[in-house]
């Protein structure tokens, strides 16, 4: 049978050391009973594995290295599984009668923002309900009103957050607006204000040369690796208007690498 430890009482000590009912024994090599799971490292008895017990007690940073080492899929016993469960779907009949009344009329996320549960318990009660799955329809007066209010909120709207927060938001604003840019200026943002980038700088033939000649006369040598490293917006806009540095150098002037 296994063994388990035991305190100065004789009674069973689990979690932050904190006395309590010993759990069920459970059968020959066991490591888990309903209401405990076994720590393979140090062989006592929690409910569950902590990632503070695995940093404290082990040096373990991540839950996740100690299920790779000892092949455990679980770190918590069956009843706070069960228990974890309940609490995610439990809810009550106002909630519910919100979640029927107002499925199709109102975003999940207004949903969710109103009751305080995340999105996956509201569509698996919906589900329950027999009220299917909700495809948000987006129409131009709805993704201003979004852009407006996310801009209130202070949620960052340059192309590359908006992607990861607002996807649907994102993706319906590119369909009906054609752009991203297009959508916050309808919205009455200004675009430069919250995008990550600078605007893009303007190089026509001209200044590439005129750029090309002055690093010339200040006795710099225009070698690749040289301009990559300090001058790629010069590079990139010669090999842009020209076909190639060595094209550029021609056009300006200068003959001999």
């Amino acid at each position: 049978m296994t063994s388990r430890p035991s305190s100065s009482s004789g009674r069973y000590r689990g979690p932050q050391g904190l006395k309590g009912q010993s759990p069920p024994r459970p059968t020959s090599g066991a490591r888990e009973s309903e209401s405990h799971i076994q720590c393979r490292i140090c062989r006592r008895w929690y409910q569950a594995i902590t990632h503070t017990h695995l940093k404290c007690k082990h040096g373990i940073e991540r839950p996740e290295l100690y299920k790779e080492e000892y092949s455990q899929h679980k770190i918590m016993s069956q009843e706070v599984r069960q228990r974890i469960a309940d609490r995610k779907t439990l809810m009550d009949d106002h909630a519910l009668g919100y979640i029927r009344k107002m499925w199709g009329k109102l975003s999940v996320r207004e949903i969710t923002a109103y009751l305080g549960v995340n999105a996956t318990t509201v569509r698996a009660h919906a589900l329950k309900m027999g009220l299917g799955l909700l495809v948000e329809r987006w129409d131009p007066s709805k993704i201003l009103r979004g852009l407006r209010r996310a801009h209130r909120l202070g949620i960052p709207l340059n192309s590359g957050h908006a992607r990861k927060l607002m996807g649907q938001l994102y993706k319906a604003a590119i369909k009906y607006f054609h752009s991203w840019k297009n959508a916050l200026s309808q919205a009455g943002i200004v675009y430069e204000t919250v995008a990550r980038r600078a605007p893009f700088e303007s190089w026509s033939e001209e200044r590439v040369k005129a750029e090309i000649r002055e690093l010339h006369q200040s006795g710099i040598r225009l070698d690749y690796s040289f301009l990559q490293a300090r001058h790629s917006k010069l590079y990139a806009a010669a090999r842009n208007h020209f076909g190639s540095w060595q094209a550029a150098r021609q056009a300006a002037g200068l003959f001999r690498p």
